[in-house]
């Protein structure tokens, strides 16, 4: 009977051995192909301060929550669409009760290594410091830091005179420069003299003043006609230059203040993050945002770094300025910043585009040594490849370069007119004119036989006995 008892004891503990290896060989072979049938993966979902990326809505029928937004969208179109094994997950917004975000993107992802979540889905950055929390894919969005600040207008009247001056010196130079040349062009076509032609119009020592030679005086009235139509014409072409010349600056000169008008009305008043380090300016940055620790490593102390967590929170954060409770600038990824201004292209705030922090993208988050990262970076480049981030980005997020000219407008080094185009067409200009100075040389030629007034009237104005050899 003991006997037949221990027999029976070995064989059950062989078949449960035997089912234990075979439950964990099954769970090993389900995990490595990349697809999870039995158990739904618990996946924590960040509270966005711009639902564009991430919404989290319940529905009035049945209280469930529903998820969406651009991050969402993408998760799902390569888990559904790009993996051959999609595995089953559930998401939970990580929140507090009253539905704000529980903490911070770290604090969320260190729920992730404590096995709290399977992984975390939403617009959480890539940071080589969150590594040993997580592994994460493959990034399915480019990011950045950047700063936005309000526009200074200024009225349209107000224009400083730092850089009209500089303007106004520009155009009288030039115009300065080209009357000399057109003056020296005058100079050079009038003084011309030619001595074969003075030796043909000088009459023999036999001809005197009072009895010339009629052949000789009509070859003086022939010649003094055509070279005073060649005078009128050459000073024409000369006062012809000048007028297009006087145009091109004018035509330059009203686009310069034009530009520099509009320029001057939308400015922004800081450039750099040393000013706002150096000023002790408060700025604004997104709650849960690694940005804080980037400030922090810049130079900023905790006092100057204060969170919003709305887009509301924000503006008016920004309408109070350097006052009580407000801030200068806002410091915050720049997809997040660059949505804000596409919404409707609000002229009132801008980027600064000196200011272009490096970050390495929006990606997913799942559990140390997790399959799924590679499968999951995978289907995020094969959803790259067919064009479906891009639909998604245009249905979710829309067009973020829409309101772009409004980088340009903050730029501190704003060059109202290009100087290199404007230094080519004047010296295109320059070229013009020495081109007709070599061809009336070469081929023209006005002699005036007359030295001492030549220099101050054109030949066709000197009188008549002072033209006489």
């Amino acid at each position: 009977m003991k006997e037949f008892a221990r027999k029976i004891c070995h064989s059950t503990g062989s078949y449960i051995v035997v089912i234990i290896l075979l439950t964990c060989v099954g769970c090993a072979f389900g995990q490595s192909s990349g697809g999870n049938q039995t158990r739904r993966l618990k996946i924590a979902v960040p509270v966005s301060t711009y639902r564009e990326f991430v919404s989290i809505s319940r529905d009035d029928t049945t209280g469930e929550q529903q998820f969406g937004g651009f991050s969402i969208e993408v998760f799902k179109a390569v888990v559904n669409t790009a993996l051959a094994n999609p595995p089953l997950y559930d998401f939970y917004a990580f929140a507090k009760p009253d539905g704000s975000f529980n903490g911070s993107f770290d604090t969320m992802l260190q729920a992730v290594f404590d096995q709290e979540y399977d992984g975390a889905v939403g617009d959480t950055t890539l940071r080589y410091y969150r590594t040993r929390w997580v592994d994460f894919t493959y990034p399915y969005s480019e990011t950045g830091i950047t700063m936005m600040v309000p526009t200074k207008r200024h009225p349209n009247n107000q224009v400083t005179g730092i850089r009209v001056i500089p303007l106004i010196k520009g155009l009288v130079s030039a115009t300065l420069a080209f009357c000399f040349i057109s003056a020296l062009l005058f100079w050079f076509v009038e003084f011309k003299n030619d001595q074969k032609q003075r030796q043909l119009m000088t009459p023999p020592q036999s001809w005197t003043v009072n009895s010339p030679h009629p052949e000789h005086a009509s070859k003086d009235n022939n010649y003094w006609q055509r070279e005073t139509l060649r005078a009128i014409i050459h000073t024409r072409l000369v006062m012809v230059m000048w007028f297009l010349v006087l145009l091109f600056l004018t035509a330059c000169y009203t686009a310069s203040m034009s530009s520099l008008l509009t320029a001057q009305r939308q400015s922004a008043p800081v450039k750099t993050l040393d000013e706002l380090i150096r000023t002790r300016a408060n700025v604004g940055c997104q709650t849960g945002s690694f940005a804080f620790n980037v400030l922090k490593e810049r130079g900023f102390s905790e006092s100057q770094l204060h969170s919003y967590s709305s887009e509301q929170e924000m503006v008016e954060m920004l309408s109070k300025g350097s006052s009580p409770g407000g801030v200068v600038a806002v410091i915050d990824e720049t997809p997040y910043l660059k949505v804000f201004l596409s919404k409707q292209c609000n002229s009132d705030y801008t980027l600064v585009p000196s200011i272009n922090l490096h970050a390495d993208g929006f990606g997913f988050a799942f559990q140390k040594g997790s399959s799924l990262v590679h499968d999951v970076s995978n289907g995020i480049l094969k959803v790259m490849d067919s064009g479906q981030i891009a639909t998604i980005q245009s249905q979710t997020i829309g067009d973020l370069e829409k309101c772009s000219q409004d980088d340009q407008t903050a730029a501190s080094d704003l060059n109202v007119l290009d100087s290199d185009t404007l230094w080519i067409l004047f010296a295109g200009a320059i070229g013009v004119a020495l081109l007709v100075i070599i061809l009336y040389v070469v081929y023209l030629g006005t002699p005036c036989d007359t030295l001492r007034r030549r220099l101050a009237y054109p030949c066709y104005l000197l009188p008549n006995q002072e033209r006489q050899p």
